[in-house]
């Protein structure tokens, strides 16, 4: 869609796309040089990696184990009685929505809400309530549906280059300073 929209040809984007490979694994290397000669993963210099390591590589055994044969811990978790209840709850869901006419994504958002933490769904609904009631008549219902994605994009675009600015600082005072214990 992009590139019916600027009006870019098959050859211009292979082009860029032959450019950037060789550029990015090159700089791809020597990013990951710099990170392993900074210490031993994990350690100390790499805290997510000492605290998550063991959970991530249980879970990762958990899911490998479940292609094997035979008794796996994968399938001792998976209860059947479980699966259908929820099989069966999502129907029932689904028909009574239907039935009373609601939207049936509803059933998306009460699940959602199910695994979230309040600290997260506080703000999240408060923001809801705020454009729903707020902002859609400041601006019309149909201009805020189309500022909203917008929004959401440079908001999530400016979320992704903090964390990354983030990341680059800690990198290098992590690589210029050394723990002493």
């Amino acid at each position: 869609r992009e590139v019916e929209l600027t009006g870019t040809s098959f050859r211009s984007i292979l082009k860029a796309e032959l450019l950037v490979l060789p550029l990015s694994l090159i700089c791809g290397f020597i990013f990951w040089s710099l990170i392993w000669k900074m210490g031993p993963i994990p350690s100390p210099a790499f805290q997510y990696a000492q605290t998550y390591w063991h959970l991530i590589a249980l879970r990762q055994c958990l899911w490998y184990s479940a292609t094997l044969g035979g008794d796996s811990l994968f399938q001792e978790a998976i209860k059947m009685g479980w699966v259908g209840g929820g099989f069966a709850f999502a129907g029932g869901a689904f028909v009574l929505l239907s039935w009373l006419r609601l939207p049936v994504s509803l059933i998306y958002g009460f699940v959602r809400g199910l695994s979230a933490l309040p600290h997260l769904l506080i703000p999240e609904m408060a923001g809801a309530l705020l454009a729903r009631f707020a902002l859609e008549k400041r601006f019309g219902a149909t201009n805020w549906r189309r500022y909203a994605p917008v929004l959401f994009a440079g908001y999530a675009c400016g979320m992704g280059l903090i964390g990354m600015s983030a990341v680059a600082i800690a990198l290098i005072s992590k690589s210029v300073t050394q723990i002493s214990y």
